[in-house]
């Protein structure tokens, strides 16, 4: 991954939703790396959709949790 334009973009990062968008794009682009690269094993389409599965319900446990505690403040 190539990151020397890095500076360049930086300003922009101040934006709330252009953060998480860039927080996103390192999340997705690492895992492209990660699965590009062998490290992560072959799964079957069951043992797939059980992991994305999990995965999601997490996220969205996380989300709702987040969003909670900022709306109490």
């Amino acid at each position: 991954m190539d990151i020397t334009g890095f500076g360049q973009v930086a300003p922009y990062l101040t934006h709330p939703l252009v953060l998480a968008g860039f927080g996103l794009m390192l999340v997705f682009g690492i895992h492209k790396e990660i699965v590009k690269s062998g490290l992560l094993p072959q799964v079957s389409k069951k043992d797939g959709s059980e992991i994305l599965k999990l995965i999601l319900r997490y996220g969205f446990w996380r989300a709702l949790t987040r969003l909670l505690g900022i709306w109490r403040r």
